[in-house]
């Protein structure tokens, strides 16, 4: 089994390491299932999140205000108009607890196919 893990973090280290030359592995899909999981993975921030539909330099991306950070002050910008703080962004991620919620998943999927 601890081979079994071993394996797949050795790939993930050579993958995005090696070949693709990212300091850290991308995990934003298993993050996704990890939040799913046990949402208390990240702590969150309040924000109202939208997309630019008018702006000359953002037009079609996605502009964020967040409710204790203070907003973007950019003329013509949406980011003072955005106060609708529904939305809870993850800001940092419990690394610790992510690693067990992966090996956890890994032990219980290795048990089964035995």
């Amino acid at each position: 089994m601890a081979k079994f893990i071993f394996d797949i973090w050795e790939f993930i280290a050579t993958t995005h390491g090696g070949l693709l030359q990212i300091k850290y592995p991308a995990i934003h899909d298993a993050c996704c299932v990890a939040a799913m999981i046990d949402g208390s993975v990240f702590t969150t921030e309040k924000a109202d999140i939208r997309v630019e539909l008018a702006g000359r330099w953002t037009k079609g991306m996605t502009v964020c205000n967040f409710e204790k950070m203070g907003g973007m002050h950019h003329f013509g910008g949406t980011a003072s108009e955005q106060t609708d703080f529904r939305h809870s962004v993850a800001m940092r991620l419990d690394h610790a607890k992510f690693c067990d919620l992966i090996v956890d998943a890994l032990e219980r999927l290795v048990r089964q196919k035995s």
